[in-house]
């Protein structure tokens, strides 16, 4: 793709989706990066287009989703799909966190290539995740090719003397929010 704004739809987002070669280090991890540049810029046009709340629209993606991925059991019910998505109309955007599993590469054969995930840090995000607490950046990094775009527009000016959040995530864990605007490099 050129340099500029680009608006993907069918094969040319799946390549998208689907790239490595050229983006980042052309690792699968760099490969998240573009991932997750979708996933926001989908969540904020599904929130901003009302589709949440239009249950016709809700539907034709559910039955889309269901004709075009591999579900576990309990997602191939669509009404469970739109109760899902319904369920999403509510959440601010800077609520919605996508992360990426804090991992480590070099592994010894016969695992080199391969990556393993860094416990110390993963283990805070799956007790989080338990104990249905917020996942809270410390500061939006989308990882390896992408950059951030436009950061959203804090609520109100920090206060320099303040103590950072202690709920946020540890510093190193990848990750963004639905309101940050991100593109890939």
């Amino acid at each position: 793709l050129a340099a500029g704004k680009h608006v993907l739809q069918g094969k040319d987002a799946l390549k998208f989706l689907r790239t490595r070669h050229g983006v980042g280090d052309g690792s699968d991890l760099s490969r998240i990066s573009n991932q997750q540049v979708f996933l926001t810029s989908l969540v904020r046009k599904v929130k901003s287009a009302g589709v949440l709340g239009n249950p016709i629209y809700l539907y034709s993606l559910a039955s889309a989703a269901a004709r075009n991925m591999k579900l576990s059991e309990s997602l191939t019910d669509v009404n469970v799909m739109v109760a899902m998505a319904g369920a999403l109309q509510d959440v601010e955007l800077d609520k919605m966190v996508f992360l990426q599993v804090p991992s480590r590469g070099g592994l010894p054969a016969p695992y080199s290539g391969r990556v393993a995930p860094i416990y110390e840090k993963a283990n805070i995000i799956f007790e989080k995740l338990r104990n249905d607490e917020p996942l809270v950046l410390a500061e939006a990094n989308a990882g390896q090719g992408a950059v951030i775009a436009e950061s959203p527009t804090p609520s109100a000016s920090p206060d320099p003397s303040a103590s950072p959040n202690p709920s946020a995530l540890p510093e190193g864990i990848l990750g963004t929010t639905a309101d940050t605007k991100t593109c890939s490099n």
